[in-house]
C-alpha cells in the first residue's frame, strides 16, 4: 500500500491488550498509526487544525485520493499516544464524514468559544483549555464502572463505581456531552413502577443523550442498575469528575450484559 512507506518507522506494529476489561490498541512505536477513509479533502484540513488546537487526539499525516463508486481519501492517521482505546479507533472505521461522532464532538466543543469555523478559530489562535478525554461506562460487567481516558496518559485517569438504569433504560452507543450543570432538578416517572420522582438538587450533571446524564446521586451501594436511566456516581466522585469533562466530551456506553 502506498501510504505504508510514509510511516516514520515502517516496522511499527499494533496489537490489542485489555485494561480493566476494555480493549486498547497499542503500538510498538511511540505513537499508534491507523488508516482511515475520509470523505472530503477539506475535512482532512479541519481535522489537522482541530488537532493543532488540542481538540482532537490525532492528525492526518498524508492521504491519497481513491476513485471508485464514491471518491474518498485514504489517510494515514497518527494518534498522539501509543495506547488508545479500541472504541476510539473504531470511530474512524467506514468513511469518515463531518457527521462522524469524534469529529462532531470536537466541533461542538469549539462552538463553546462562539465560533463555528475551524479555520477562523485556528487563525485567531484558539486553544482547547482541557485535554481530550473519553468516558466509558461499562454496564456489561458487574459491578458497573465508569472510566476516563485522557490523551497523554497510558492509563485511566479516573475510575468510579456507577449505577445505570433499571430495565435496560440506559442507552448504549457513542455520544458527546451537550449540556453541563453543577446542579439541576430532575423529574419524571420511574421505569416499571411508574412512580413519580422529583429530585430538586441533583449535583454535577453532564447530559449526553436526551434526558440521560452522568451525575452524582446518593445511594447505599453502587455498581448495579438502580437509576431511571442516568449514570449515577457517588457525589464526591461526581464532583471530582466534573472538572475533567467539558461540553463535547465523548461518552461511550456499553451494551447491557443481558
Amino acid at each position: 500500500m502506498l501510504l505504508t512507506a510514509l510511516l516514520p518507522n515502517p516496522s511499527c506494529t499494533s496489537s490489542m491488550i485489555i485494561k480493566h476489561h476494555i480493549p486498547f490498541m497499542v503500538s510498538s512505536c511511540s505513537h499508534l498509526y491507523q488508516y482511515a477513509k475520509i470523505s472530503k479533502k477539506h475535512l482532512i484540513r479541519d481535522i489537522n487544525l482541530l488537532h493543532a488546537m488540542g481538540y482532537l487526539p490525532f492528525q492526518v499525516l498524508d492521504s491519497v485520493p481513491v476513485v471508485g463508486n464514491r471518491v474518498f481519501y485514504l489517510a494515514l492517521i497518527k494518534w498522539d499516544d501509543k495506547a488508545v482505546p479500541q472504541r476510539l479507533t473504531s470511530m474512524l472505521k467506514g468513511i469518515v464524514s463531518s457527521n462522524n461522532i469524534i469529529y462532531t464532538s470536537a466541533v461542538k466543543r469549539l462552538e463553546k468559544q462562539g465560533l463555528k469555523s475551524v479555520q477562523l478559530a485556528y487563525n485567531l489562535g484558539i486553544k482547547a483549555k482541557k485535554p481530550f478525554v473519553w468516558v466509558y461506562v461499562n454496564q456489561k460487567i458487574r459491578p458497573e464502572k465508569l472510566y476516563v481516558w485522557e490523551t497523554g496518559h497510558q492509563h485511566f485517569v479516573f475510575k468510579s463505581l456507577v449505577n445505570t438504569g433499571i430495565m435496560d433504560t440506559t442507552v448504549f452507543g457513542d455520544f458527546y456531552i451537550y449540556r453541563r450543570m453543577k446542579a439541576t432538578e430532575m423529574r419524571g416517572y420511574f421505569p416499571g413502577s411508574h412512580q413519580y420522582y422529583d429530585d430538586p438538587d441533583v449535583p454535577w450533571v453532564n447530559y449526553f443523550y436526551k434526558g440521560e446524564a452522568i451525575h452524582g446521586y446518593y445511594r447505599y451501594v453502587y455498581g448495579f442498575p438502580q437509576s431511571a436511566g442516568c449514570v449515577e456516581l457517588p457525589i464526591h466522585k461526581a464532583k471530582a469528575l466534573y472538572p475533567l469533562l467539558y461540553r463535547g466530551a465523548l461518552v461511550s456506553v456499553s451494551e447491557n450484559r443481558y
